[in-house]
């Protein structure tokens, strides 16, 4: 496989990242809870503002808006708390909003953001990623939990690359849109996704049917996987 290959198939899996999060209705619930709050106005201003630092009052400055954004995300955690009790979860959720900002806006453009993703030009520190998880790893032990290894929190903004079946991640989804959003019945689901697939025969349809309904638990298990900041994790139906 080739680098141009390489670069294709990774910018498909952040697609689909991206594509199977926006289907989560609790991410989506959170986000509108927190698109209520007036601070992430400024907070917005903040993170996509960052420069490198090249002295050290850009040092000192960078620290200490660090701790305004902190005092700033207790609150939030603490307001949100109520709709989301599992306040680890919550913050995984606000990680994903303040990456993928306007994930649910009308003007979202996946080109655009992965436009943003690449530019060379973000890629010196302090970047997005290293601010949110040092944001993150304080939260942790705010909680009274032991430092986690920085890594624990890049899977948030690295999603499992190596060995990704693409095509097959797709037919779940699809899957998934088909029966949960649409309400189609398994035989128009496969109608629609296989146009020369005539189930005729019944024992042939039931088995093609178990094989769908076998998509959608996977596409589920995928969309449970986020909350812990993975994707797309173990899917497999025989896993854990």
């Amino acid at each position: 496989m080739n680098k141009r290959t390489d670069d294709r198939d990774k910018k498909e899996i952040y697609r689909l990242w991206i594509d199977y999060l926006r289907k989560k209705d609790t991410f989506r619930n959170t986000v509108l809870e927190f698109n209520k709050l007036d601070v992430f106005k400024h907070l917005y201003g903040f993170l996509y503002n960052l420069k490198p630092l090249e002295s050290k009052r850009d040092s000192i400055n960078y620290n200490a808006r660090l701790k305004e954004f902190d005092k700033v995300l207790q609150t939030t955690l603490s307001s949100l708390t109520q709709k989301i009790k599992n306040r680890e979860v919550l913050l995984y959720y606000l990680l994903y909003f303040l990456f993928f900002y306007d994930i649910f806006a009308p003007s979202y453009s996946f080109e655009n953001w992965w436009e943003w993703q690449t530019d060379k030009r973000r890629q010196s520190p302090p970047n997005i990623e290293t601010f949110l998880i040092s944001i993150a790893i304080q939260q942790r032990l705010n909680n009274g939990k032991p430092k986690p290894h920085n890594a624990t929190f890049y899977r948030f903004f690295r999603p499992m690359l190596k060995r990704q079946r693409l095509a097959e991640l797709k037919t779940y989804l699809r899957v998934y849109e088909l029966r949960k959003e649409q309400k189609m019945k398994w035989k128009d689901i496969i109608q629609t996704i296989e146009p020369n697939w005539l189930g005729r025969e019944i024992d042939s349809t039931r088995k093609v049917e178990r094989t769908y309904y076998d998509y959608l638990e996977k596409a589920k298990k995928i969309l449970n996987n986020l909350d812990c900041g993975i994707f797309p994790g173990r899917y497999l139906l025989r896993e854990k």
